[in-house]
């Protein structure tokens, strides 16, 4: 952690100390406004309107300070969701008549560089996120953003949040260059706006306007781990939390084995083999192709079926290319449809099955790894690989879901669950007489009576962690399901699943309403007790 040292010396001489001490609680912190006397120690570099000066060291301190306080969500919210009185029908969902301005004193910290492409502070922002537009003229008088939500309940509006935020907050403004011109008018641009709010929405506390004085080289060098992006435009400290999803989700749905030589995954599994130079050493097909497969099989909503003929080309060229334990040196690829949502579903049944007649022979007779893959890896594969298993492994329908989930977790639309139905229908007529085909039926499915649970839609909960999964109320309620998946305790949040307690332990939060409301940060150490147990 960045240590704080004496500054070099500068036009402005501030204190050694932050905005003020570090508060005992949040509420204290943020609500009363701090006297005059505490501010008066930031000299001023701007008279009129008013601007203070403000070291990086001592930036670093209300950093630390700032990030490390919760924020008082009692008095927040909902006025931070975008409820403000103009909504009626906002006003009416959360049961108010009318909405004041928290009493609250935050922290907004504003990049003077407009582009956002460097030179950026962890939690920083952009004059423009927080105040009105400019006709280009960068001494005209701008105000805070007028955020105005709509008619209609929205119980979040992150994208007003910001702007919203700034008019509760001290503004600092930072530079590339350190306190310059730019900097100096785009405080004062705020200090004007906080000036104008003051008079036309009272809180009861004057906020106030600082700039930086150093330039953002000092920040990279003392307090490397306040930059989030640093002056060449690299990413320091950072999560751009949608790449973070991908990336997860990625991991989550990599490739697995789920029958031999079969596996599944998602379509950044699939190999790109390229053109090698024989005589350099250092490249190989391998590197494309950790896992060697041969065959590769895209599940679709728009696509076409293998045909027969189609299968019969697709093993006539597979003849010519390398067989294992050599490296393939071509890739055949092949489509599947992922739902049956729009086909005849006899006709596709059949189709599937000769499908995966190819697949085994592909797999087990000549030892080629096929892998079947979509773009999220967890949707649309999920009818080829249970039809797989069923066939391959001679399974029922729910024999093949619990085996599929020991390896990954899969999602079936609830619709799609009676076509399943009936292509397990067309998998077992030819292996069993009709008799002992029934007979066999009926026993499984009355040992995996949650198949057919009303609660059942199709899917089970996602397998976030080894031991942890992700469902909804209905997937609670499946107690079968549960004891099947091998779960025994269950969190809910604001849910009774009507569990037996006999069978499962409940952790059941039952003063909480799932409305968007209610906030979940006073139960989540004892949520965290009873998953760790």
């Amino acid at each position: 952690m960045a240590t704080v040292e004496q500054q070099p010396p500068s036009p402005f001489t501030p204190p050694t100390s932050p905005l003020s001490p570090v508060p005992p609680s949040p509420t204290a912190a943020r609500s009363p406004s701090p006297s005059s006397s505490v501010f008066d120690a930031f000299p001023l570099v701007s008279d009129d309107p008013p601007v203070r000066a403000l070291s990086a060291a001592q930036y670093y301190l209300i950093h630390e300070a700032y990030y490390s306080t919760p924020l008082p969500n009692d008095l927040l919210f909902p006025w931070l969701h975008g409820v403000d009185g103009r909504s009626t029908q906002q006003n009416q969902f959360f049961g108010i008549t009318e909405i004041r301005v928290p009493p609250h004193r935050g922290v907004t910290v504003v990049s003077a560089e407009g582009t956002g492409q460097k030179c950026q502070l962890i939690g920083a922002v952009l004059p423009d996120d927080i105040l009105n537009s400019n006709t280009g003229n960068v001494r005209e008088t701008r105000g805070f953003l007028d955020v105005y939500c709509g008619e209609g309940i929205n119980l979040r509006n992150f994208k007003w949040q910001v702007a919203k935020y700034a008019t509760v907050s001290d503004i600092i403004v930072y530079g590339e260059h350190g306190l310059d011109e730019n900097v100096l008018e785009i405080a004062k641009q705020a200090s004007r706006a906080q000036s104008y709010l003051r008079e036309t929405r009272p809180n009861g506390i004057e906020y106030e306007t600082f700039v930086i004085i150093e330039p953002f080289s000092y920040f990279e060098k003392e307090f490397p781990d306040l930059v989030s992006i640093d002056s060449q435009g690299f990413i320091r400290n950072k999560i751009n939390f949608l790449e973070q999803e991908r990336e997860e989700m990625r991991l989550l749905t990599a490739a697995l084995e789920i029958s031999t030589n079969v596996w599944l995954g998602n379509s950044q599994d699939v190999p790109v083999l390229k053109e090698c130079d024989p005589a350099d050493s250092t490249t190989s097909l391998l590197d494309d192709n950790p896992y060697q497969f041969s065959i590769c099989i895209e599940a679709h909503d728009v696509a076409d079926m293998p045909t027969s003929s189609d299968l019969s080309i697709a093993s006539s060229t597979l003849l010519r290319t390398s067989i294992p334990p050599a490296a393939p040196t071509e890739i055949c690829n092949l489509d599947c449809i992922s739902t049956f949502a729009n086909g005849n579903i006899d006709s596709a049944g059949e189709q599937l099955i000769t499908l995966c007649e190819f697949i085994d022979k592909q797999a087990n007779e000549y030892g080629r790894r096929v892998l079947i893959h979509c773009a999220d890896g967890y949707t649309e594969t999920s009818i080829l690989a249970l039809t797989y298993l069923m066939y391959k492994e001679h399974l029922r329908l729910p024999e093949a879901y619990l085996k599929l989930q020991e390896t990954r977790s899969f999602f079936v639309y609830h619709n799609d669950v009676h076509a399943l139905m009936q292509i397990e229908n067309l998998v077992w007529e030819h292996k069993l007489s009709r008799n002992e085909e029934q007979e066999k039926k009926e026993d499984i499915y009355a040992k995996h009576s949650w198949f057919r649970s009303s609660y059942f839609e199709g899917s089970f909960p996602s397998r976030i962690l080894p031991f942890l999964y992700l469902g909804n109320l209905y997937h609670a309620c499946n107690g079968g399901m549960l004891k099947a998946l091998g779960i025994t305790h269950i969190l809910s949040v604001g849910e009774d699943a009507r569990l037996d307690p006999t069978e499962f332990k409940v952790n059941l939060l039952d003063n909480l309403f799932d409305d968007g409301i209610d906030s979940l940060w006073k139960h989540l150490d004892g949520c965290v007790n009873f998953i760790g147990k």
